[in-house]
């Protein structure tokens, strides 16, 4: 049995749709900063994004098929929770 680490950052959810990993994250400017992670310290691009839809994340990052969600969950609990949080309130101030 597989234990998947757990996601421990706001604002982010990680999960396979589909075969495939997908990185929800509910704010514009924080798809950046993960973006910008998963890219260039992790060598973690995704495929495509999807694009929002009412009441749902800002954004969807799909992977492409072979990245597991295990790496995908490490590499994103390399960030700062408190740097996520605080990104994540230039948009969302309350």
């Amino acid at each position: 049995m597989n234990i998947l680490p757990a996601l421990r950052l706001p604002h982010i959810a990680a999960l396979v749709q589909d075969g495939r990993v997908v990185v929800e994250v509910v704010d514009y400017e924080l798809r950046d900063m993960v973006e910008d992670h998963l890219a260039e310290e992790c060598d973690l691009e995704y495929e495509y994004l999807m694009p929002a839809i009412e009441g749902g994340p800002a954004c969807r990052m799909v992977f492409p098929p072979g990245v597991l969600l295990s790496e995908v969950i490490d590499a994103l609990n390399l960030l700062d929770a408190a740097e996520v949080e605080r990104v994540f309130r230039l948009n969302n101030p309350h």
